[in-house]
C-alpha cells in the first residue's frame, strides 16, 4: 500500500522552528577536538562538480570522496567500475540528459525523475544486487541516493533511514519532494534562504540539501 508521507505543513513547521538555524550552523560549522568538520559538510563543498564543467556528467574520484563524508563506504572495485568501467558510462549517459541546475518542484522535474534519473538509479541498483555480476556490487539504496544527490543536488534528495522515517516513509521519496516543492516551493525556499543567511551556510548548498540537514538534525538525535 502506497504511503503518502507526513503532511507538507509538518515539514514547513520544522523549517520555521527555532532550532533550525542552530542546527544548520552546527552541521555546517562545528568541528571536533582535532579541528575536523563534525558532520558531512564535505559532501556539499568538497571539489564541487559545478566548478569543473567537464565533470558534471560523470562520477569522479572527488564525488566518491565527497560521499564518504556521509558515511558511505564504496568498495574499491565498485569505485573502479564507476570511474573507468561500464557502470560509470551507463550513469554518465543518463546524467547527460539531466541539466545540472534543474530543481525539484519544477515542471521538468517529473519527466527527468521518471526518465534518466530512474535509469541511472536502476543501473546502480543492478550492480548492487548482483544482477549483472555474481559478486554483487554493494550499492545499496542509501549509497545510490547519495551518489545521485551529489551529481544533481537541486533535483535528487539525500536519503537514509532517519530522513525516510521522519518523513513518514513515503513510498517514493522523489515524488514526495516533488509534490512538496511544487505545492509549497515559494514559501519553503523563502524559509530555507532565510535560515541559510542566518546560519551563514554557503550559497552553493541546495535547498534540497538544506531541508535534508534540517530534518536529519532534528530527528537523528531522537532516533539515537
Amino acid at each position: 500500500m502506497a504511503r503518502a508521507g507526513v503532511p507538507p505543513e509538518q515539514v514547513l513547521t520544522w523549517v520555521r522552528a527555532a532550532p533550525t538555524v542552530e542546527h544548520l550552523n552546527e552541521y555546517f560549522s562545528s568541528k571536533d577536538s582535532l579541528g575536523r568538520p563534525r558532520y558531512g559538510v564535505g559532501f556539499d563543498l568538497f571539489a564541487r562538480g559545478d566548478d569543473h564543467p567537464d565533470d558534471q556528467n560523470r562520477i569522479t574520484a572527488e564525488d566518491l570522496v565527497a560521499t564518504s563524508f556521509l558515511s558511505v563506504d564504496i568498495p574499491g572495485w565498485v569505485a573502479q567500475d564507476l570511474l573507468e568501467g561500464v557502470l560509470g558510462h551507463e550513469v554518465a549517459a543518463q546524467l547527460r540528459d539531466i541539466p545540472p541546475t534543474v530543481q525539484i518542484g519544477s515542471q521538468d522535474a517529473p519527466d527527468l525523475l521518471k526518465g534518466p534519473a530512474q535509469r541511472a538509479w536502476d543501473a546502480l541498483r543492478a550492480r548492487g544486487t548482483g544482477g549483472r555480476d555474481s559478486r554483487g556490487y554493494g550499492i545499496g539504496s542509501v549509497t545510490r541516493a547519495k551518489l545521485l544527490a551529489r551529481k544533481r543536488p537541486h533535483l535528487i534528495p539525500v536519503s537514509d533511514s532517519v530522513i525516510r522515517g521522519a518523513l513518514g516513509k513515503p513510498t517514493n521519496l522523489w515524488n514526495y519532494h516533488q509534490a512538496l516543492f511544487l505545492d509549497h516551493g515559494d514559501e519553503l525556499r523563502r524559509l530555507l534562504d532565510q535560515a541559510r543567511t542566518d546560519a551563514g551556510v554557503d550559497g552553493r548548498v541546495s535547498h534540497l540539501r538544506l531541508l535534508d540537514v534540517i530534518v536529519w538534525m532534528r530527528h537523528s538525535r531522537k532516533a539515537g
